[in-house]
């Protein structure tokens, strides 16, 4: 398996978020990961998953 280059800031992390988004999918379905760590993982992808473009502009000073 190729090694993960580093995330190097948020905008970042939302372009490539489908691939991590994969990534954490099959972690909850690996039998190895506690209930609560498959809870924690799954409301993460639900309010990631609501993150878009517009959440990620700057706002005026």
């Amino acid at each position: 398996m190729p090694q993960q280059e580093p995330v190097r800031d948020l905008v970042d992390f939302f372009d490539h978020w489908q691939s991590e988004r994969n990534r954490i999918v099959r972690l909850i379905e690996k039998p190895v990961i506690t209930p609560n760590e498959k809870k924690t993982l799954e409301l993460m992808l639900f309010v990631l998953d609501r993150v878009g473009p517009d959440d990620l502009k700057s706002e005026p000073n």
